[in-house]
């Protein structure tokens, strides 16, 4: 009893499901390699003879992006996969309970007993607790296991949930405030990158053909086995977007996927986001791009010697023989030594990006 309205209401908190529809799935096995290479040998030519200097670089990605395309449905068959809508946790013993937990309900309903009701009731419970178990060891012992052995079964069933998705929105870093000024620049300006035609064709041959493709949906098997036919026009459109400093709209595109680190595999927040983008783009930026920027600060020494992280020839190992050397030396000229050890947590998801970016034009 009280003088305060009381509010009632009902919260859902089932995780919802979303089916994606039916896409296509390429049969590579029965594709005419050959003759789409030829076809886009020839697309090549007829590229270059209506002079595309005067394009733009949308311009020039498009008409590329459309004619691969068209040569892919003309060569590569392909077949529509089919939404699965069912609970792949719920097994045949759980369908048998289910169905006597509606028997003994019928049952109930019509004998309004206290006997079957009860029966009812404890049939129903144990229902529910078995598909709360099964769901648990279906996340923790099928999905969870599947990370290492079959990858596409967890994300097959990863990407029916939105958790994710909240879960690094939230911790995106956004920036509000002025980026500091680093002054004026002390290193010596980076050369002109020219791009080669045969620098292109060996990294798209060296391709993943399994690995996922960008927001283009261009298979990466596609460009590695059209990598002689191809990489003279994608080596002009690489080269026409770093001389005019411009890019394509859909390669600053991604689909943000995660990868699991440690602890419970079903907390959102266990996961780190990485980013799928284009594949075209990605051989440009880290083939290329990334290539001849590391070049430039491993010649003129801009690194320091304790940046060992993303170098050639620096690695976890080379960090560790630096670090004991250090403690040997300390011990030997009987020092005390202190170590602290710093772990950042979300740290590629605090990354503020604007700041790097002043960084690396400094």
């Amino acid at each position: 009893m009280s003088d305060h309205l009381a509010v009632l209401f009902n919260i859902d908190v089932a995780a919802t499901r979303s089916f994606k529809p039916p896409h296509k799935v390429f049969i590579y096995k029965k594709a005419d390699f050959t003759k789409l290479n030829e076809f886009m040998s020839h697309a090549s030519e007829n590229f270059f003879l209506s002079s595309p200097q005067h394009n733009s670089v949308s311009e020039n990605w498009l008409k590329f992006k459309l004619t691969l395309i068209k040569g892919i449905q003309d060569y590569v068959p392909h077949k529509k996969s089919t939404p699965k809508y069912k609970l792949p946790w719920i097994t045949s013993a759980i369908k048998r309970h289910m169905r006597l937990k509606d028997r003994l309900h019928k049952k109930a309903l019509k004998s309004h007993k206290p006997k079957h009701w009860n029966e009812f009731k404890k049939e129903r419970n144990l229902v529910s607790r078995l598909v709360k178990q099964s769901h648990s060891s279906y996340l923790n012992d099928v999905i969870g296991a599947s990370l290492d052995t079959n990858p596409t079964k967890f994300w097959s069933y990863v990407r029916t949930t939105d958790a994710l998705n909240s879960q690094s929105h939230s911790v995106f870093t956004r920036e509000n405030g002025p980026i500091p000024n680093k002054g004026q620049s002390p290193y010596t300006c980076i050369s002109d990158l020219i791009i080669n035609s045969q620098g292109v064709a060996k990294q798209l041959s060296e391709l993943n053909p399994s690995k996922a493709c960008g927001p283009d949906e261009i298979p990466a098997r596609i460009l590695k086995e059209l990598s002689p036919s191809i990489s003279h026009w994608l080596c002009f459109i690489f080269q026409q977007s770093y001389d005019s400093d411009t890019l394509r709209p859909d390669w600053s595109k991604a689909l943000v996927s995660a990868v699991f680190k440690k602890d419970l595999k079903s907390n959102p927040a266990n996961y780190r986001s990485i980013s799928l983008t284009c594949l075209c783009c990605k051989v440009m930026e880290h083939y290329v791009i990334l290539s001849h920027v590391s070049k430039h600060l491993a010649y003129h020494d801009i690194l320091i010697n304790e940046q060992h992280g993303f170098r050639k020839l620096f690695s976890c190992e080379t960090q560790l023989i630096t670090t004991i050397n250090d403690w040997a030396k300390s011990i030997n000229q009987k020092k005390q030594t202190d170590v602290i050890l710093l772990d950042f947590s979300k740290a590629f998801d605090s990354v503020p990006h604007l700041r790097l970016m002043s960084k690396l034009d400094h």
